[in-house]
């Protein structure tokens, strides 16, 4: 699991990005995207993300920084999709196309934030210094900045196409320099034009 305070919306990887993402469990939202970069698409962090979002769940807060941790109202019934999701993005690490970040929007961390976060349970000295416009603005790129938005990964994708289900079978596991990467771009556009 990551150990870094910021790791819920804010991810440092080094890991090359690799198209596709298939046969997950937990994070079953994330299977069948052939055209998705993700830098960790696999069983094992599946499981990570589901032992992140059962941590969060029990404990009833997430840790922002070394001396904050946000209370959270129970999330059983407060967004549960939304942090399913959440934990999801933090283990399988989606890549924005462009920039390869994997930042959080900010404007997720503020409606997810505003929804669930226990402010009656957050201590006078936290709730006096921060809100969550001020932590997400620690924790997510500015507005208009390249980030993953969990509302994309809040549904399972279905894939009518046969081009993405050949491509799917063949690329997922692969990590993708830019040229080879811009090489199945170009393919993916004159299929479907």
């Amino acid at each position: 699991m990551e150990n870094s305070p910021n790791a819920i919306f804010s991810i440092a990887v080094e890991e090359p990005c690799e198209l596709g993402c298939q046969g997950l469990n937990f994070c079953s939202a994330f299977n069948n995207r052939p055209n998705e970069l993700f830098r960790r698409c696999n069983g094992a962090a599946d499981m990570a993300a589901q032992e992140q979002y059962e941590q969060w769940r029990s404990l009833q807060y997430i840790p922002v920084s070394e001396t904050m941790k946000l209370p959270l109202k129970n999330l059983d019934t407060c967004a549960p999709d939304k942090w399913k999701s959440v934990a999801c993005v933090v283990h399988l690490k989606p890549c924005h196309p462009k920039t390869h970040v994997s930042q959080i929007c900010r404007s997720d961390c503020v409606s997810l934030l505003h929804e669930c976060v226990d402010f009656d349970q957050l201590s006078p000295s936290e709730s006096g210094t921060h809100d969550v416009t001020s932590i997400c603005e620690l924790l997510s790129p500015p507005p208009g900045e390249p980030c993953i938005s969990i509302g994309g990964y809040s549904q399972p994708q279905i894939h009518s196409n046969a081009v993405d289900r050949r491509r799917m079978d063949t690329s997922v596991g692969f990590p993708l320099n830019a040229e080879v990467y811009c090489d199945f771009l170009n393919q993916l556009t004159s299929d479907r034009y």
